[in-house]
Formats: structure tokens, sequence, C-alpha cells
């Protein structure tokens, strides 16, 4: 089984992480609120995969990227970036 840590704010509904299509794909997923708590579980958990949003209420996910990457346990897992700014705002 493969593990994802979500870091994810944003509007509810842009990313669950509990929808079928993640469990259907085989993840175990793992959920933080904030870049702390993420770092967090990311050094205990050590998942395959983070899905990080970039605007973190505690720091920007670039901040929270560059720790997990000067950390020896956490540096070669992926990160894959995703931004919510803007999410169903009207044109």
């Amino acid at each position: 089984m493969y593990t994802l840590l979500c870091e994810v704010m944003g509007p509810k509904g842009v990313f669950s992480s509990d929808s079928d299509d993640v469990e259907v794909a085989g993840f175990e997923v793992f959920e933080a609120e904030n870049a702390t708590d993420g770092i967090a579980i990311a050094r205990k958990e050590k998942p395959d995969i983070i899905i990080m949003d970039m605007r973190l209420p505690d720091m920007r996910g670039t901040e929270a990227a560059r720790i997990l990457r000067q950390d020896k346990g956490t540096r070669d897992i992926t990160i894959v970036f995703c931004d919510c700014f803007g999410y169903g705002r009207r044109q």
C-alpha cells in the first residue's frame, strides 16, 4: 500500500482525501491542517508522496519543503505543490 500525506488548505471538497479515487488507487492517507503538523507526520509516517498547498496557515509550502529536504529521513519523499487560491472566485 502506498502512503499519501495531504496538506491542502482550500474550499471544502477541492481535494477530498477520503474520496473513492484515492482509496481505489490503494493509498493510505494522512492529513495535516498546517505545515508544522505535516512535517511531524512526514517524519513519523514517511509517506511515499506529499501533496502540499503553497499557502499553509503557519508557513509557506516552500519553507515546509525546505525543512523536509534538510531532514535525512524525509529528503527523498516526492512533494507535489498545489494552490487553491482563487478557487471558486467569480470572474
